[in-house]
């Protein structure tokens, strides 16, 4: 089978496109293969500034950590030089300057996110120029839905509450296992005590929502590990849960060769565990699309039921999509017609926000075919059915992909819908991801 369609497009980018952001589809979709030039970036940002009341996300990358964790999967800086940081965020503010010049006004931002990385490694005068920043290019208000990832080991008392005055709401603390032997095989550190302390410390600061993740396919880890994990989660009762596959990838990510590959679960034990975590989440969280939990009551449950779920790749979200404009290294800009990624290393950023350039590493433009049938995924994971499901196939082989799919059981196909089956919400994250 063809794994290309006539615009020399992957086949299977418009479902990694509408799924999933790892560091192993990103390399897929915006590496050398598909090429973009800033100016085409440029062109596409001046037009979509001629939708001023289009809903705008913005996306900032912070890369620092203190340390590299061993199943680390982004492009981290590793640093304890303050000043290297204040150089990078030098760069974001010529970046967000460039952004608003080409759009042509101050756009009002319905999503903002901080992702990394850990972003709350930054220290509170660089957190709170950070949003000085942000503020100045972008208009922040009560209605914008605000948050960024953090390292629960990073976070103080003093800092949380300086995070939830700065305007974040929703905070999503990275956690991966906690099973001691999965911990000390990935370089982790973190115990529930600790994170009971800061998830107590962060409501009482006011953030509405908490979030963290649960990742299977980890080195060393059992079925038994993770029911322990899990009912640990279930203690800490956090608002969503993102649970994710771990695959070693070695040619990208050079410090996992560090990991026993002798110790990772096979496919078949990565399911096993996947279904330990949903039976285990099943009671107290409504499972949310293909991969994220939250509790009943919660916005993403209620937009699921009433079918006005919306997926990104910022995430699911109960708000339309809209554009999301990204900044830093690594971020993903995707506009209407046009996706790109930055350079996801420091030094070819820097050196293109320097030169007034736009860090665009790639990227490609997608037809108005193919943005119909990126929207029919999208909302196919969403709301795990579509009525008009012919927007899926772009060509025959697309067409024998889902037709493949429901002869595996995975989906269910009628003359007038597509569904998923119970069965495809476990196997279909791994077919999307890989």
């Amino acid at each position: 089978m063809s794994t290309t369609g006539s615009t020399g497009i992957p086949r299977t980018l418009l479902s990694h496109f509408a799924y999933t952001g790892t560091a192993h589809t990103e390399e897929t979709l915006f590496g050398s293969d598909n090429p973009m030039d800033p100016q085409t970036f440029a062109d596409a940002l001046a037009r979509s500034g001629l939708r001023t009341d289009a809903p705008r996300a913005l996306y900032v990358h912070l890369p620092f950590c203190p340390v590299r964790c061993l199943n680390c999967e982004q492009n981290a800086v590793i640093t304890h030089d303050a000043a290297k940081i204040d150089r990078y965020l030098a760069g974001l503010e010529q970046e967000a300057r460039m952004t608003l010049h080409t759009l042509g006004y101050r756009p009002r931002l319905q999503r903002l996110h901080l992702g990394g990385g850990s972003p709350n490694y930054l220290n509170e005068r660089q957190l709170v120029g950070l949003m000085a920043i942000i503020d100045e290019h972008f208009i922040i208000d009560d209605e914008t839905d605000a948050s960024l990832d953090a390292n629960p080991r990073r976070c103080s008392p003093s800092q949380l509450a300086l995070l939830r005055g700065l305007g974040f709401d929703r905070i999503y603390f990275g956690l991966r296992e906690l099973d001691p032997a999965v911990q000390l095989a990935i370089g982790r550190t973190t115990s529930i005590a600790m994170l009971r302390d800061v998830f107590d410390t962060a409501r009482d600061v006011g953030f509405a929502t908490l979030g963290t993740d649960v990742q299977y396919g980890l080195p060393c880890q059992t079925g038994d590990g993770v029911k322990r994990t899990i009912d640990s989660l279930l203690s800490l009762s956090p608002d969503r849960i993102t649970c994710s596959a771990f695959t070693r990838r070695t040619a990208n990510q050079a410090h996992q060769n560090a990991l026993d590959h002798c110790t990772l679960p096979s496919l078949a034990d990565k399911m096993v565990l996947f279904n330990t975590i949903v039976k285990g989440l099943a009671d107290a969280y409504a499972w949310i699309g293909l991969d994220n939990f939250a509790k009943h009551g919660d916005e993403l449950t209620l937009a699921q039921q009433e079918h006005r779920l919306h997926k990104s790749w910022l995430g699911y979200s109960s708000l339309p999509s809209g554009d999301v404009l990204g900044l830093g290294t690594n971020a993903i800009s995707d506009l209407d017609e046009i996706c790109v990624q930055n350079h996801v290393d420091v030094r070819p950023w820097q050196q293109s926000v320097d030169a007034g350039q736009f860090p665009v590493r790639g990227g490609f433009r997608l037809t108005s075919r193919q943005r119909t049938q990126r929207d029919a995924i999208r909302a196919l994971l969403c709301n795990l059915e579509l009525h008009d499901y012919s927007d899926l196939f772009a060509d025959d082989d697309e067409e024998s992909t889902w037709n493949g799919y429901a002869d595996q059981g995975l989906v269910a196909i009628t003359q007038d819908t597509l569904r998923v089956t119970d069965e495809g919400r476990y196997f279909l994250p791994h077919l999307l991801a890989h």
